[in-house]
């Protein structure tokens, strides 16, 4: 297989510019620097244009609870249309919210029905994040404009903690005031938006996925980068130097060559899951156990990304153990050349680790591709060895 280059940047990060698109949908004028053509972002952008009371989401969960929650917030009657595999994850904190709101919501085959007269804000809002932190990170980019102060109070049990600081931190950026409370936040009522522009970084998930391929087989150079990113995924770059994978970042440049080096590695990943599927499959190489743990949340994702990595990992004949949120891998230094079809079920991050498996040596051929362009249609042509 021909080694792998890549020099320069990725599109902008999904996460950061829905975010970004939730504020601008709020503030017209705010201007957002950065560009992604993943089909998340699409359906957002499209959804925030339309004139009438319909939207279609696609399969975003992002998409989708970030723009109920907004549209919670204005008089109406508005039906959200999507996936019958969105609907299938978790609502239940979101039907909490709206109750909280004095929002109706109801639910018609794969669509969600609002009828809202506005928010109706009590003292205190109560949180749902053992599943997503998403809830969260929606609810707080509306906040604006309230004609009174009011308490966010989280769940005991937290998970992606890394997102919703992701949120804070953006939302802070543009002049939006909170302080962190014991339990959760404090929210200042009256707010304006105090920025005329928003700059969305490069997608750093994005970024991890060709940082793979370069430590299998090559090299890439990703500018800028800045490890003060406010994406949680940014951890990848520790991982790898754990590893043993050659990590250079110098004057805004990460530059990561082969490995002929592979460490064991036991990390947690609570605060980005993410990284999951890509990095099992980076793991099974490692000489020795590795482990992670702490993603319960796993399970709640465009699929129970637990079950089809074990699944894949099965089919590249790799030991392994599936944990209570998590995964203990037995790293191996050969691999058959058996093919084998694997069906990353809609899951776009299973299609990534797959595509790093096949530029292991595995012969593979991923039966629906396409998946990828939820977060990175370019990806095919970027690794330019196909998926076939």
């Amino acid at each position: 297989m021909k080694s792998f280059s890549f020099k320069g940047s990725v599109e902008a990060s999904k996460s950061l510019m829905n975010r970004a698109l939730i504020l601008q949908a709020q503030y017209p004028q705010l201007e957002i620097e950065g560009q992604s053509s993943s089909d998340d972002v699409l359906h957002l952008q499209k959804a925030l244009q339309t004139t009438g009371s319909e939207f279609f989401v696609g399969e975003g969960g992002t998409t989708f609870r970030f723009l109920a929650i907004m549209l919670s917030k204005r008089p109406g009657i508005w039906k959200l249309r999507g996936s019958e595999r969105l609907f299938s994850r978790p609502l239940d904190p979101l039907l909490d919210l709206f109750r909280q709101l004095n929002v109706s919501a109801t639910f018609d085959q794969n669509s969600l029905n609002l009828h809202s007269s506005g928010w109706k804000l009590p003292d205190q809002i109560t949180i749902d994040l053992s599943k997503s932190s998403q809830f969260a990170s929606g609810f707080l980019l509306c906040c604006w404009d309230m004609e009174k102060p009011i308490q966010i109070q989280f769940s005991e049990n937290r998970v992606s903690d890394g997102y919703l600081e992701m949120t804070l931190q953006l939302l802070s950026s543009v002049g939006f005031e909170y302080k962190k409370t014991e339990s959760g936040i404090s929210v200042s009522k009256l707010q304006k938006l105090k920025a005329s522009k928003v700059t969305v970084e490069q997608d750093i998930s994005s970024a991890f996925a060709v940082a793979a391929l370069a430590a299998i087989r090559g090299s890439c150079d990703l500018y800028p980068f800045d490890l003060k990113s406010l994406q949680p995924d940014v951890a990848f770059v520790e991982i790898f130097k754990k590893i043993g994978i050659p990590t250079d970042l110098v004057n805004g440049h990460l530059k990561i060559s082969r490995s002929s080096q592979w460490n064991p590695v036991k990390v947690s990943l609570n605060n980005c899951p993410d990284l999951f599927p890509v990095l099992c499959v980076l793991l099974s190489k490692c000489d020795g156990v590795s482990e992670i743990f702490d993603t319960p949340q796993l399970v709640y994702k465009e699929s129970n990304r637990l079950a089809k990595i074990s699944e894949l990992l099965s089919l590249m004949q790799v030991k392994h153990q599936v944990l209570e949120g998590g995964i203990r891998i037995t790293g191996k230094k050969y691999h058959h050349h058996q093919f084998f079809l694997y069906q990353p079920d809609h899951d776009h991050r299973l299609a990534f680790a797959a595509a790093v498996a096949k530029s292991m040596g595995y012969r593979l051929r991923i039966t629906n591709p396409e998946v990828v362009n939820k977060s990175f249609p370019g990806f095919w042509n970027l690794i330019s060895g196909g998926a076939g």
